[in-house]
């Protein structure tokens, strides 16, 4: 029994600058599939940056330990909290032959629910770029397991970031979907 627990990382306390559990019941009202859930947040060290484990009654997301840091913005986790409700909106099926958990339609509600998302992501890949390996083929943004000692910059805000990005031409090409 003790072996077992010690596979499980144990949950965190929060770091971060502001209540994730409230933040996170803020937003609930924009996912009307959660409204009969009971929903709990934890922060631990996990393969994946964030996801989510859902039955009928309740849904855990899980947000990885790398982003429990009091200059997490809030912006990023409501973008990681939104895209992991949005599981709980939009089931996994098949497309061309393939099971995604990250259908066409998932995409299109992610763009149209998160205003956040371009910027959440330009913030994560330039603050945590080092620490992150994108997982096409499993369908996710994975940490990866010596990220402590790859952190070693502080981390901007996110007006810094978007200082630093003013330049770039946001019209342009759309990027490519990054999955969590």
């Amino acid at each position: 029994m003790l072996k077992e627990f010690r596979k499980e990382k144990a949950p965190e306390f929060s770091f971060l600058s502001f209540d994730p559990f409230h933040l996170l019941n803020r937003m609930r009202f924009d996912f009307p599939k959660t409204e009969s859930k009971r929903i709990y947040v934890y922060v631990q060290s996990q393969p994946a940056l964030a996801s989510v484990r859902y039955n009928d009654q309740s849904a855990d997301i899980h947000v990885h330990s790398v982003l429990n840091h009091p200059h997490t913005p809030k912006e990023v986790m409501m973008f990681i909290f939104r895209h992991e409700l949005l599981h709980l909106e939009i089931p996994p099926r098949v497309v061309e032959g393939k099971s995604t958990s990250h259908p066409p339609e998932f995409w299109d509600a992610e763009r149209s629910l998160c205003p956040e998302r371009t910027i959440a992501w330009i913030w994560l890949k330039l603050v945590l770029f080092a620490c992150l390996k994108v997982d096409r083929k499993r369908e996710g943004t994975y940490v990866k397991s010596n990220w402590k000692r790859l952190m070693s910059i502080d981390r901007p805000t996110l007006e810094q970031v978007a200082e630093m990005v003013s330049f770039v031409n946001t019209t342009g090409k759309e990027e490519e979907e990054l999955i969590l």
